[in-house]
């Protein structure tokens, strides 16, 4: 259970440094795949448009392949060392695990600012769980370790770092579920390999996830399981990208991704400076003309080569902005 303790004022009055980086931690789309733990299932076909069956095409049905075994799976597990009372951790951990993004820090002073943080997340809030380690190329205060986004105790410890607040405002109204920052392997394809973009586009940021293969309920899968994913993944890059699409694969430690398109931050806007010069967030994401065709022609994240309900509601779960790792 979450430990919080009742006198947060001041906590964080003189905490967030220009390292900080709060808008690198709005959704985009991971509370859509939080929703995709309901199950892949083939939808009904008036549920699908014109441009959603094109996209289903080009994944086609996933398919074993028996003939491919891969003797391990691409990641290491790292020892996890929790911090001593009143101390904070000052290593970054490299895991497997899904984890609670509190804050996100980075440039040359990110491990500096993050180690501040860390200590005031302990010892003031309470959370003395807390931890750093690597998520998107920078340095994150998480909270939590859980098997993947249908992870019940994970969807829980989520609502309530969102429940607490700071003088009647949310301090942590931008916390996320994220991936593990795990090593990928290239596969066989490594021009479209999605971990190999940053090296030589630096600019880019974002990218539209259209597709997944792996477990719906996030578990760890065999290296025969893991290796069906990424063929599949791969085979979908090369359908996509023989219709014109500029698609990309990204092998975790337990499924592999499919995106769409390459983006920068002028594509994807959750804030902008007002008059005083401080960043004010939008009430509504604003989206690029490029994002917004990306959209259009892949309308759906699809898992396994499937559509799958978005949440309760009846339609089908989007695709969705990611970020390019690197």
């Amino acid at each position: 259970m979450l430990r919080t303790r009742q006198n947060l004022s001041r906590i964080f009055s003189k905490f967030v440094p220009a390292t900080i980086s709060r808008a690198g931690l709005a959704c985009i789309g991971l509370c859509a795949l939080l929703a995709g733990c309901a199950g892949a299932q083939k939808p009904p076909d008036d549920l699908l448009s014109e441009q959603a069956q094109s996209q289903r095409k080009a994944f086609g049905g996933f398919k074993k392949r028996s003939e491919r075994v891969r003797e391990q799976q691409a990641a290491a597990i790292a020892q996890i060392t929790k911090p001593q009372a009143g101390e904070a951790t000052t290593t970054r951990e490299v895991d497997t695990d899904w984890a609670i993004v509190l804050y996100m820090f980075r440039g040359p002073q990110a491990l500096e600012g993050g180690t501040r943080g860390l200590y005031k997340v302990q010892n003031e809030l309470g959370l003395a769980d807390a931890y750093l380690g690597e998520r998107s190329g920078g340095v994150a205060i998480l909270y939590g370790r859980y098997k993947g986004p249908g992870d019940k105790q994970a969807q829980t410890d989520l609502a309530t770092i969102k429940a607490i607040k700071l003088e009647g405002e949310p301090l942590f109204v931008e916390a996320v579920l994220a991936p593990p920052q795990a090593s990928a392997d290239e596969g066989a394809l490594p021009d479209f390999d999605l971990a190999q973009v940053k090296a030589k586009q630096p600019e880019v940021v974002y990218a539209l996830q259209v597709g997944i293969y792996r477990h719906i309920d996030g578990s760890d899968a065999s290296p025969q399981e893991l290796a069906d994913f990424r063929d599949a993944a791969e085979k979908a890059v090369l359908a996509l990208r023989a219709q014109g699409q500029e698609a990309y694969y990204y092998h975790g430690p337990r499924s592999s991704t499919v995106t769409v398109g390459l983006f920068t931050e002028d594509d994807y806007i959750t804030s902008v400076r007002d008059e005083l010069g401080q960043f004010q967030k939008l009430p509504r994401p604003k989206f690029s003309d490029r994002v917004r065709a990306a959209m259009e022609t892949n309308p759906h994240n699809l898992v396994n080569g499937q559509g799958i309900r978005d949440g309760k509601r009846d339609r089908l779960q989007p695709s969705f902005l990611i970020r390019v790792p690197g």
